[in-house]
């Protein structure tokens, strides 16, 4: 038998964990009694939304629950509330566990279950980030049949991920460089864009992502109502409403994504305005439309191998769009020093998260850099 849930004090607010977490009830000061009426509310329109699934063909019975119906509802869920490519990455994680385990009475799922998923998983030869995917993708099933009072725990709670290497690949200047080179490689398409046009939607999309710490799906749909350039001022910002960046669904306190764009960019965007303003995306492709994320991974890959750079370096890692990212935010942590919020800030990162860490991992110049800088300031104040 699963929890009874209770409305729980988060903040100001009364919330549940049920069906989603911290769901918002009512504030405190309305009373504990308004709370209660709100989630009994809650929870029917949940019971409205099950039947819906069991009416469309995804869950069939109410109990037992099997791991399929389960993961059936979570997907549900996901679709309903977060963003597509969130539910296709949910969609694609549970793929192999529901075909494995899917018959299965998600009450009866053990840590044994990891173990074998993970061995499977291991043996298709998928890498470790890969197999973390799906671990998580199972423990949220799990913690959503918690939270919706289906199964009364879950039986993953703890289990940790595989070890897995971050993104450490930076672009440095000569490869930078190349890239940009490369860009003359482009060529026109049936009419509708010019070689010169090409080539320098491939040279703007290079400099932003490089000098912005953009990252590669937000350029993609960046508009021109997020610039934001005064009149008096050199400078600029790209501003991107919290409803509709990665943190939006995620975070508890959602921000605006403030992204600084210096003269340089300042210049490429509005060139770019002057001659596109008319498109809805600033970066169209070259059908003057949105980009379609697969297509726009294999415009680099054509770029990186123009430039002689396709080879992955010593950990196996190859240059990606996102290597752009990962070079500015690196440049901005080790070499210019940016305090850890001002960086969380400035990569798009929740409030707290811990991922900002894997930008800065200095190497032996900045260790021997830092070290000498030490030794400077000690000796000045002696």
């Amino acid at each position: 038998m699963g929890r009874k849930a209770k409305p729980h004090i988060w903040r100001d607010w009364y919330v549940t964990d049920a069906i989603e977490r911290n769901h918002r009830l009512c504030l405190v000061s309305e009373g504990l009694e308004k709370a209660q009426t709100e989630l009994d509310k809650w929870l029917q329109q949940g019971k409205q939304k099950k039947d819906e699934g069991r009416a469309e063909g995804l869950v069939q019975t109410d109990t037992p629950y099997t791991f399929a119906e389960l993961a059936a509802e979570l997907l549900r869920l996901v679709k309903n509330t977060k963003k597509p490519k969130t539910f296709q990455d949910y969609e694609g994680s549970l793929q192999r566990p529901v075909e494995w385990f899917g018959h299965l009475d998600a009450r009866k799922l053990t840590r044994s279950h990891a173990t074998e998923m993970i061995d499977k998983l291991k043996g298709l030869g998928l890498k470790n980030s890969s197999v973390n995917h799906s671990i998580r993708a199972v423990k949220k099933v799990f913690n959503y049949g918690v939270e919706a009072s289906i199964i009364a725990k879950n039986p993953w709670k703890g289990l940790e991920l595989l070890p897995e290497r971050g993104r450490e690949r930076v672009v440095t200047d000569e490869e930078f460089e190349k890239l940009l080179k490369a860009c003359d490689g482009c060529i026109a398409w049936r009419g509708k864009v010019n070689r010169e046009e090409n080539q320098q939607l491939m040279r703007d999309i290079l400099h932003i992502l490089r000098f912005t710490a953009m990252r590669p799906g937000e350029l993609r749909l960046l508009r021109w109502d997020h610039l934001h350039f005064a009149e008096d001022e050199e400078f600029g910002f790209i501003i991107i409403p919290a409803e509709e960046v990665k943190t939006g669904t995620t975070a508890r306190d959602p921000e605006d994504r403030i992204i600084p764009v210096l003269p340089e960019g300042r210049a490429i965007l509005q060139a770019r305005q002057e001659k596109y303003g008319h498109l809805e995306q600033v970066f169209s492709n070259l059908h003057g439309e949105k980009w379609d994320d697969k297509v726009f991974s294999k415009r680099f890959t054509m770029l990186r191998k123009r430039a002689k750079l396709d080879a992955p370096d010593r950990n196996g890692e190859r240059l990606v769009w996102y290597s752009l990212r990962h070079t500015r935010l690196t440049e901005a942590g080790i070499k210019e020093c940016w305090s850890q919020r001002t960086l969380q800030r400035y990569a798009g990162h929740a409030p707290g998260s811990r991922i900002t860490a894997k930008y800065q991992h200095p190497d032996k110049e900045d260790l021997i850099r830092a070290a000498t800088e030490g030794a400077r300031k000690r000796a000045t104040r002696t």
